[in-house]
């Protein structure tokens, strides 16, 4: 089991995938923001985080890169719109994977289970 922190500024789709979380015997923890997320991980160790990319209240990638810095064992997956899965190379600093939205349980489970398994096709 592993503690996974999601970060999606959509109370919907949070909860959408905190169920599958939960369906695949995971611990979900909600942030709707950026502060709320960096918040969660100063918390508690947590093995995985699921970051939204659209509506951060920080640039882009510095959540990403805040994570990577200060929470070095927490494995990063970008969640983003298929249009922008381009702009999420195999290179980007920091990423262990990246899933395009809706997000699916086979996503959550790939991303979780195969630990750094690319997904940006």
């Amino acid at each position: 089991m592993a503690h996974v922190l999601i970060v999606d500024g959509n109370a919907l789709e949070r909860r959408t995938l905190c169920r599958f979380l939960r369906l695949e015997g995971h611990e979900p923890v909600e942030a709707a923001d950026d502060l709320e997320a960096l918040s969660a991980l100063k918390a508690a160790p947590l093995g995985f985080a699921f970051v939204d990319l659209v509506g951060a209240t920080m640039d882009r990638f510095e959540l990403v890169k805040r994570i990577r810095r200060d929470f070095a064992a927490t494995k990063v997956v970008v969640m983003c719109h298929p249009s922008d899965i381009s702009d999420i190379g195999r290179d980007t600093p920091g990423v262990a994977g990246a899933v395009t939205k809706p997000v699916t349980r086979e996503d959550i489970r790939a991303a979780v289970h195969g630990g750094s398994e690319d997904r940006t096709g």
